[in-house]
């Protein structure tokens, strides 16, 4: 199979650079589960969906408004 697809359209290997980081946390936190490492894969979990979604939160809808409030989903994400 060639890389046609790609060569084509640029876009798909934008949104696979983009899902990256996220799928890597996810199977990082699944690892650590799957491992027995209760704490790691908690820490990892508060972080990616507590500390920096609460954080990003805060800021976003006072410096943007509304936007703001709907673009503090992404964060966490990355």
């Amino acid at each position: 199979m060639t890389d046609e697809l790609f060569a084509k359209a640029p876009v798909p290997k934008a949104y696979m650079a983009m899902a990256l980081p996220v799928v890597m946390g996810m199977v990082l936190i699944c690892t650590f589960q799957a491992a027995g490492k209760s704490l790691p894969s908690l820490f990892l979990s508060l972080c990616r969906q507590g500390i920096v979604y609460a954080v990003a939160l805060a800021i976003l809808p006072a410096l943007f408004g509304l936007p703001g409030v709907l673009a503090s989903h992404w964060p966490p994400m990355w």
